[in-house]
């Protein structure tokens, strides 16, 4: 069974109109507004999940201090090769696995985030917004969230968009 063009439009631009929180019609205010709400998201998420990394890695640190004692004293007699491989073992999983710089790198862009939620409620609280400030303000945004998802987080290699593809990808709703 096939859904008509008509019905698919319809509910494609009631799904698209209600997905921020935005009541203003299309414009730069409009964009302002939904940019806002984006980097309050990003600003919130990034910095739990920043936490979540971090009392991780402490975590994972304490288990592996805890499990070391555990075993001089259950073995007694340890010796000291044993101790340094196993001391070795853990800062090479904590290293390796980017475990210390990945909360710092969430925290970052965490940060970032709240930049341009200050930059985008102050050029929408400056009276009246052209459609280039908002398009330039939401396209460092995209860069900035692809830079920090992909060259921080991710450390994927990537040639990143320029200003005048990400401005024909974004759309003011």
């Amino acid at each position: 069974m096939a859904i008509p063009v008509e019905t698919g439009s319809k509910v494609r631009a009631r799904e698209q109109g209600s997905f921020y929180a935005s009541t203003r019609p299309r414009g730069p205010v409009r964009a302002l507004e939904n940019l806002q709400e984006s980097a309050w998201w990003t600003q919130h998420l990034a910095s739990f999940v920043g936490w979540i990394a971090l009392l991780s890695t402490l975590g994972l640190g304490l288990v592996a201090l805890w499990s070391l004692l555990v075993a001089l004293s259950v073995l007694g007699s340890a010796s000291p090769i044993m101790v340094s491989n196993v001391i070795a073992a853990v800062v090479a999983l904590i290293f390796a696995g980017n475990l210390v710089r990945l909360p710092c790198d969430y925290f970052a862009f965490s940060h970032d985030a709240k930049e341009f939620d200050g930059l985008a409620n102050a050029l929408a609280k400056s009276g009246t917004p052209t459609e280039n400030d908002a398009l330039r303000l939401v396209a460092d945004y995209q860069q900035s969230v692809e830079r920090n998802a992909e060259g921080r987080l991710i450390r994927r290699r990537r040639r990143p968009l320029g200003l005048a593809a990400l401005m024909t990808r974004a759309t003011i709703r």
